[in-house]
């Protein structure tokens, strides 16, 4: 039934998205002549390496996510039945929580930069990866929850309220919609399968082999972010309050190749 009743989420997407005008940067773009017939083939052949970087970045998101939401109350569950519905409320209030951190952190990027809050969760990701399981190895509810709410209402909404800035800045304004989307969506199908590993792995290590995933992910994000350029500086910001103030166009970003 939930499933079936986000499906109302669809005719608010539409209604929203046909009430919203176009980015000036798209605008100056299509005054300019620069749409491109194809975007796909243009960005898998001009920017793969920013698709790369997407797919990286996003794998440490939605792959810790996984594991944590997935794996970590299965093995809550499997541990000791009765935890099940400890680890539930834990995400429930993790999940509740993750609402204001994730329109925090959105705000965040726009006074530090995206590079730099994306930086701190992964980090975050590899230095939790043990204490998380720890936390919940001990069998208390309040650490238990307290687990789920550092996991997913911190650092997953950490990355997910900056990622959506960042992964479109990466892309030139004409391929920037297929570039951000291959990236997002190989690596989603790719973190699928994060629970999966993370059984196979605990089977042969115990619980350290689900956090030795949780924390590769971090590495592989970290390494993500290190390949990486920032996208918001000061010379962005005055774009943007340029045209807030008076409608003046904003340059079309023109991101290399390489993305740096």
């Amino acid at each position: 039934m939930p499933f079936l009743a986000s499906s109302v989420l669809i005719v608010v997407g539409l209604v929203v998205r046909m009430k919203l005008e176009e980015s000036p940067e798209f605008e100056h773009t299509k005054a300019a002549g620069r749409i491109v017939k194809n975007p796909l083939a243009t960005v898998i052949k001009n920017d793969w390496r920013n698709i790369l970087r997407v797919i990286s970045l996003r794998i440490v998101e939605s792959c810790a996510y996984y594991v944590t939401a997935t794996y970590l109350l299965s093995y809550i569950t499997t541990n000791n039945p009765a935890d099940r519905a400890v680890g539930l409320t834990g995400i429930v209030i993790a999940s509740l929580l993750a609402i204001p951190v994730t329109m925090l952190a959105g705000a965040l990027t726009d006074r530090i930069g995206r590079r730099k809050l994306y930086l701190g969760g992964t980090v975050a990701v590899i230095v939790f990866g043990f204490p998380m399981f720890l936390l919940s190895n001990t069998g208390n509810p309040i650490l238990i929850v307290l687990a789920f709410v550092i996991g997913i209402g911190v650092i997953h909404a950490t990355f997910t309220g900056a990622q959506a800035a960042w992964f479109a800045e990466l892309f030139r304004t004409n391929t920037r919609t297929s570039g951000a989307s291959i990236g997002y969506q190989v690596a989603a199908s790719i973190s699928g399968f994060a629970p999966f590993l993370a059984v196979l792995l605990a089977s042969v290590f115990g619980w350290a082999g689900g956090a030795s995933l949780y924390v590769l992910v971090g590495v592989i994000g970290l390494v993500g972010v290190l390949n990486t350029r920032e996208t918001w500086g000061a010379k962005e910001q005055a774009e943007v309050d340029a045209v807030i103030a008076g409608g003046t166009p904003v340059v079309t970003q023109t991101a290399s190749p390489s993305g740096r």
